[in-house]
């Protein structure tokens, strides 16, 4: 009777390895197929490039001043207001934090998404950690940015500046977005630096 069991047992793990076997050739040859099926037929982005936007937008900005509408400001603080707002998203979407640091004033407070920084050291700190997108391989950023519905007025030695930045982004794959800003600039010395800003 112990030999039956015996034997039995012996058919039964035998049957069992056989079995494995079996599946794991069948799995083997089914990798095998999907391995060269890949090979034979890669997908164009494998085959071309690892990127499938169009790169002639990363890093660009777009500004049409011509558009511009503003109130109660001379000529030449309205340029250098625009001069200023160019400047700054030029110099974030670049990552020339150190540059863009110089347009802002001391006391700043600026607020972007659910964030809000006080003072030119947190600020700088936070703007060095913001994302510009992916950054593929000779590019600063894969954004392009386009400042739009800008107003300006001005009072005195005080301006302000509310407009859209739409935003396209993305390397192996496109985002858009649109932010709001309002930008609050002071004149010290002949030269307006940003003192407020709330981005959402």
């Amino acid at each position: 009777m112990n030999q039956l069991i015996l034997i039995v047992s012996l058919l039964f793990a035998g049957l069992t390895f056989v079995g494995n076997t079996a599946e794991s050739n069948l799995y083997k040859k089914s990798s095998s197929d999907l391995s060269n099926s890949l090979i034979n037929d890669p997908l164009p982005v494998q085959m071309e490039s690892k990127y499938v936007t169009d790169r002639s937008l990363w890093g660009r900005l777009i500004f049409d001043r011509y558009k511009v509408a503003s109130s109660n400001q001379s000529i030449e603080d309205n340029q250098q207001i625009m001069d200023l707002i160019e400047t700054y998203h030029r110099y974030w979407l670049d990552g020339r934090n150190e540059e863009l640091s110089e347009l802002l004033d001391e006391e700043i407070i600026r607020f972007r998404g659910a964030s809000a920084t006080y003072g030119l050291t947190d600020v700088f700190r936070r703007i060095k950690n913001e994302s510009r997108g992916e950054r593929p391989s000779g590019y600063n950023s894969s954004m392009q940015l386009e400042i739009g519905d800008m107003q300006i007025h001005s009072e005195k030695n005080f301006s302000v500046a509310l407009y859209s930045v739409a935003i396209r982004g993305g390397a192996r794959w496109e985002y858009s977005d649109l932010a709001t800003i309002f930008q609050v600039f002071y004149k010290v010395e002949d030269k307006w630096k940003i003192i407020g800003h709330i981005e959402s």
